[in-house]
């Protein structure tokens, strides 16, 4: 039965059949998981360290710019250190010229009998007082409030304008030891009159007034005419080395206009910059310098907190070097929401400055978010080639799958109708092996049969071929018998001519003699012809022999007349003359028959010899044909058994093929086997009549032969 290929190849979704899945879908399931498995590692491992890698390259971006930023405020404070320590020791050298120059000038002297009257005030926004001091004389120049005037010379106001150093002079107001500014050089743009008061708005005492006060010298800040300086400072006496005042040099802050412009210039992301503040809030360096002396003591931040306040009492908390962080929510001018802001600190005690490093946070993280931003499209760039990875893999899988399917679909074809053939063929060659047995085994029995009756001929030839060398022994005593005889009758002849007398009765007994071996020259002549037939001829020629005897007691019994003949012939020697040359040729002929039957007889010797040695070859092929014929017989006995494991070996190749189906293609059909004609070895029938049920062994052919 011809089975065709679309029969059972799957070509499609049809092949689905409740959750079994055909090999084309197990191939692309198998395939898209060896893609989808790394490549879904892969990607999350890559998205994971992307994520990581993001994040934290944005903290590291955000540190480092924290770090700059710190790096930033740490240089400005070095900076003022180095501007305080070039001052101070500036200011040193100015105050000691400044001493020189006084008492150059004549020295200080205090006129107790004469006052000045001077406006005095600590601040600009507190009113003038009249204060009367003691009149104070440099050589002999009266000092007098005047806020224009110059009472030093060109000398020292050039001086002052080359190095940016001012001159201060201040006489004591009261038993407090308050100073009141009494002269200055135009450079120090501090108007007299304005006074520092011995102790602080705080209540605590002034250092500067303390400092000196007690002879000593002091290095520091001071504020004057509503500006701080940077001074040096020491009491100054009169003539007599009564103290009457203050001398000091000093610079003032807002004048150090390099420091100023250099921070100034500094910018930290987009709109971060660097200021400072005093202790009370009030801006000493702003951006741009536009707010300079503005105060934010009272500012408030979006949470309604004081940022400035929290930053001075950071700021006072820090130790020397150390840098503080504050953020607050603030909302400036241009955002439309609040923001978060942060602002670096460091405090600059010897001026008392709070120097702060502030920007928008979010412009610090705008590295980092632009990092994520990266790290995202790269993500995302990534999740497109996994998915086109993943369609290529679809794609390359379901055309793998789809011809290695198709590929075996047909493979299985071919192999399902062989596996469907198979035991058929096997039960043809089971039969074909049976009957094959038991033809060699009815050979082998022919073949034993046909054997026997060859050692039986053999046995006959070889007694036939012995009885044909007695007979010729017998023929060659014949033949010297004959020779005996003829020199008998040549002796007779001698005395038959001597009996001619008794010739005519002699002559009727040798006519009888002639008749008998004119009969016995017949039974030879019968004997060679029977000898010459073979096979049967021995018992034709036992009974020619037999014959040959009879006749011989004849020729005894005519030899006895003969004798009484001759006896009476005795008398009639003449007549036996005649008779004895008849007799005599007579005898010849005998002779030449008895050699004419020896050579005969020889020759049915050597051919009965001949004829034996033939038998027992043919006897010994014989043999190995039997032997022959029952390895055969064996074989095909191994072969019949073979043919039928091989029909139980189709029968697992088919269902070895049944399952191959149901895994190339699931859909529930009939087996193939079952739909075909299949032999008794597969369909379970029964074998045909004529076959033997069981193949026979060596021993049964000896059996069976013997019941032959």
């Amino acid at each position: 039965m011809v089975m065709k290929l679309n029969d059972f190849v799957c070509t499609g979704d049809p092949c689905m059949s409740g959750m079994n899945l055909t090999l084309k879908t197990r191939l692309m399931v198998f395939g898209m998981l060896l893609a989808v498995l790394p490549l879904s590692i892969n990607l999350g491992i890559v998205l994971y360290k992307n994520e990581k890698m993001s994040y934290r390259a944005a903290q590291e971006s955000q540190a480092l710019s924290y770090a700059q930023i710190d790096q930033t405020i740490t240089a400005v404070h070095a900076l003022c250190a180095t501007q305080h320590e070039q001052l101070t020791a500036m200011l040193k050298g100015s105050l000691q010229f400044f001493r020189q120059y006084l008492e150059h000038a004549g020295g200080v002297t205090l006129l107790d009998n004469e006052t000045t009257n001077w406006a005095g005030r600590g601040t600009l926004k507190e009113p003038p007082q009249s204060v009367a001091l003691p009149r104070l004389v440099i050589g002999s120049t009266v000092l007098e409030q005047n806020s224009l005037q110059n009472f030093f010379d060109t000398t020292l106001e050039t001086i002052s304008r080359e190095t940016g150093v001012g001159y201060f002079l201040f006489q004591k107001m009261n038993d407090q030891d308050s100073l009141l500014l009494v002269a200055a050089t135009s450079t120090a743009r501090a108007p007299t009159g304005f006074y520092i008061p011995a102790r602080m708005p705080d209540g605590t005492a002034s250092p500067v007034i303390t400092t000196v006060g007690a002879g000593e010298r002091f290095f520091g800040r001071i504020a004057s005419a509503g500006a701080w300086y940077e001074a040096s400072c020491e009491p100054v006496q009169d003539v007599g080395r009564h103290p009457v005042g203050m001398l000091c040099s000093g610079m003032r802050l807002d004048n150090m206009t390099s420091l100023r412009n250099r921070i100034m210039s500094i910018r930290l992301g987009s709109t971060g910059y660097v200021f400072v503040l005093d202790s009370h809030g009030t801006y000493v360096i702003s951006k741009g310098g536009l707010r300079d002396g503005e105060n934010l003591w009272e500012v408030r931040d979006e949470e309604g907190k004081y940022p400035v306040r929290e930053i001075i009492t950071k700021a006072h908390a820090l130790q020397p070097g150390a840098i503080a962080t504050h953020r607050f929510l603030w909302k400036g001018a241009g955002d439309e929401k609040p923001r978060m802001r942060f602002a670096k600190i460091m405090y600059f005690k010897p001026w008392d400055w709070v120097i702060c490093a502030g920007s928008y946070e979010d412009e610090f993280q705008q590295v980092g978010q632009h990092i994520k931003t990266v790290g995202t499209e790269s993500s995302r760039m990534q999740m497109l080639v996994g998915l086109l990875t993943l369609l290529t893999a679809v794609l390359v899988w379901y055309r793998i799958a789809h011809n290695l399917s198709l590929s075996i679909s047909s493979a299985v074809a071919s192999l399902r109708t062989t596996s469907a053939h198979l035991p058929l063929v096997a039960d043809q060659v089971a039969a074909a092996s049976q009957h094959m047995a038991q033809s060699t085994n009815e050979q082998a029995a022919s073949i034993e049969e046909t054997s026997s009756s060859l050692e039986e001929m053999a046995s006959m030839t070889s007694r036939n071929a012995e009885n044909c060398i007695i007979a010729k022994k017998i023929s060659d005593d014949a033949v010297q018998a004959l020779q005996t005889g003829t020199q008998t009758m040549h002796r007779l002849c001698a005395a038959i001519e001597r009996i001619k007398a008794s010739s005519d009765r002699t002559a009727k007994i040798i006519k009888t003699i002639d008749e008998i071996a004119f009969q016995t020259n017949l039974l030879a002549l019968n004997a060679a012809v029977e000898a010459a037939r073979a096979g049967d001829a021995g018992k034709g020629f036992g009974v020619v022999a037999e014959e040959v005897r009879n006749l011989a007691h004849r020729s005894a019994g005519a030899a006895k007349d003969t004798q009484q003949l001759i006896e009476e012939s005795q008398q009639n020697a003449d007549e036996g003359v005649a008779i004895s040359g008849d007799m005599k040729s007579l005898l010849k002929n005998i002779g030449d028959c008895i050699t004419r039957m020896q050579t005969l007889v020889s020759e049915v010797s050597a051919a009965s010899i001949e004829q034996s040695q033939g038998i027992q070859q043919l006897n010994g092929a014989v043999s190995s044909l039997d032997t022959t014929a029952q390895s055969n017989a064996a074989n095909a006995q191994e072969a019949a058994s073979a043919a039928q494991e091989l029909v139980t070996s189709a029968q697992q190749l088919d269902g070895v093929v049944q399952s191959l189906v149901a895994l190339v293609c699931t859909d529930q059909r009939k087996p193939l086997l079952s739909a075909m004609t299949l032999p008794a070895a597969a369909t379970g029938e029964t074998a045909p009549a004529n076959l033997p049920k069981q193949i026979p062994n060596r021993s049964q052919y000896k059996e069976y032969r013997i019941h032959k």
